[in-house]
């Protein structure tokens, strides 16, 4: 069963198809004879196709064979998938250095697997991982998928329906999180790099209030205008205190948008590397957290002050981030994935869970 639905992840569209071509058929066929689908990464998957129809044109491939029927889309580029495999986390899922090429003979496929592992990495139960990824599965092969692993219950009669099923559940499965900074670390940076002491706000204060206390006194002469020493002693202390606080907030604002415009180009290169690593790590959304939170307001403060003078800030900039996704990618617990028993089961659970299960 697990080797009627293969992945070819391959480093460019040529290459994907050359691994399903053998002398210009088609290299994997069912026990009928019939094609079988292949999947390719997301990212080569027009390419490939393009490549395979050019074949065809050219007399090189069988016109009776349509690439877009056999090549389905993958749900992860090839980069990100290269990037789980070198992790060595799930077991089977192999980079061949020789070529590039990475392989998982899996009922799953490439994408049903890693989204299996992803929803263990996030914090979900086997059977709710298991759930996911052959949603994921059946969204790539459809029917397919279905059909390679012989249930002991048919659902003939419902297949168009299952077909479907991918995208009735899709909000369920792993969406990419971007990783940044929050905005308020631009507050925490002002507080690092600033940070004005109590006597500098009196300081501060002090000579917003004798401004304060200048200007009352020249609108009303010295308070011969008011004609009431009590009123304007009472007007005098109320303009100095409000002064006071005024142009402590005022030199922070200041200083606060003086900050963000001279750093903020660093932050926007912080933000998109760590989007970077984000995406092509397939990092979880409770791991983004808890980069985010690792990534203290004085370590990008110091980052700042380092690379401000730096010829190349993308060094300094990846040297943080690297350190803090490592850490969080070698956490990630190792996945044995589910045998073919466990998937029939599951897969006949969703069936009847989402069709109410027709007897057919």
């Amino acid at each position: 069963m697990s080797k009627l639905l293969k992945s070819k992840y391959n480093n460019s569209g040529d290459r994907c198809v050359d691994a399903c071509l053998s002398y210009g058929e088609l290299r994997y066929l069912d026990n009928e004879g019939q094609p079988i689908n292949i999947e390719v990464p997301e990212d080569k998957y027009e390419e490939a196709i393009i490549d395979f129809t050019e074949r065809k044109k050219e007399g090189l491939v069988s016109n009776s064979i349509d690439p877009i029927k056999v090549l389905k889309k993958g749900s992860f580029t090839y980069n990100q998938v290269k990037n789980i495999a070198n992790l060595n986390k799930i077991k089977g899922l192999r980079v061949f250095e020789i070529d590039g090429s990475i392989e998982l003979e899996h009922t799953l496929g490439v994408s049903g697997s890693i989204e299996y592992a992803l929803a263990i990495w996030n914090g979900d139960s086997k059977e709710v991982a298991l759930e996911k990824a052959i949603i994921r599965a059946i969204k790539i092969h459809g029917v397919n998928f279905v059909k390679s692993l012989k249930l002991d219950e048919k659902y003939e009669s419902i297949y168009d329906k299952v077909a479907k099923l991918g995208s009735i559940a899709e909000n369920q499965l792993y969406t990419i999180k971007y990783c940044k900074i929050q905005d308020e670390i631009y507050s925490n940076i002002v507080d690092m790099r600033i940070n004005l002491k109590r006597g500098s706000d009196i300081a501060i204060g002090s000579i917003g209030s004798l401004i304060g206390f200048i200007l009352v006194q020249l609108f009303t002469n010295f308070g011969k205008l008011l004609n009431n020493i009590f009123i304007h002693v009472g007007i005098s202390i109320f303009i100095m205190i409000l002064f006071y606080i005024l142009s402590i907030k005022l030199v922070k604002a200041i200083s606060y948008n003086y900050i963000k415009n001279t750093n903020g180009s660093i932050i926007d290169m912080f933000n998109d590397e760590l989007e970077y690593y984000s995406y092509n790590n397939l990092l979880t959304e409770d791991e983004n957290n808890i980069i985010v939170e690792n990534i203290t307001k004085g370590e990008i403060s110091k980052l700042i002050v380092e690379i401000k003078g730096s010829v190349n800030k993308k060094i300094s900039i990846n040297k943080v981030i690297s350190k803090e996704t490592e850490f969080i990618l070698e956490s990630r617990r190792n996945i044995f994935l589910p045998n073919d028993n466990e998937i029939k089961e599951i897969t006949e659970s969703l069936i009847k869970k989402y069709f109410n299960k027709v007897n057919v």
